[in-house]
């Protein structure tokens, strides 16, 4: 987090004029680093909607569920230049934030894939979309609530069956 970014101007431009509340700094802080080591179970289910499965292209709209396990949690703060905050104030700040990990987290994310077979080999391509994935559960819920996503992905494919 940064004191200025571009999702401040965002939310400024965007959601203030439909009645979004700001929130008001409290400390003269420049930056806040929060590294959260998670360990992440993703478990996805899927379907083909194009109907042959020997098709070159195919499209399939999967729904995934990413449930993550926390494993550390570590916050680093950066205080304003000429700011009379002490190292004992920013010390219970970082520890403030460090603590405000959770425990768990879910992410939530409908997809749709289009999948481009090689002819006559196992090989192939994969675009993905996801339009809006949603936090369901997030580890930083005390600083950061109702996030979406949005992602767009690109792999290689291998068939280790043949068709």
């Amino acid at each position: 987090m940064n004191r200025i970014n571009a999702v401040d101007g965002f939310f400024a431009i965007v959601l203030l004029p439909f009645s979004g509340r700001p929130f008001v700094d409290t400390l003269p802080l420049e930056q806040i680093k929060m590294r959260n080591r998670l360990l992440s179970v993703p478990l996805s289910v899927g379907y083909y909607l194009t109907a042959r499965p020997d098709a070159v292209v195919r499209f399939q709209a999967r729904l995934q569920v990413i449930p993550s396990f926390l494993l550390s949690a570590r916050a680093g703060i950066n205080a304003e230049a000429g700011s009379n905050l002490s190292q004992q104030r920013l010390a219970q700040v970082q520890q403030t934030y460090t603590e405000a990990a959770g425990r768990f987290a879910m992410l939530l994310a409908p997809e749709l894939n289009m999948q481009l077979q090689f002819p006559h080999s196992p090989l192939g391509l994969q675009a993905g979309l996801q339009p809006l994935a949603f936090d369901v559960a997030q580890t930083t819920r005390r600083f950061l609530q109702g996030n979406t996503h949005l992602r767009l992905s690109a792999s290689l494919l291998y068939r280790w069956h043949s068709r």
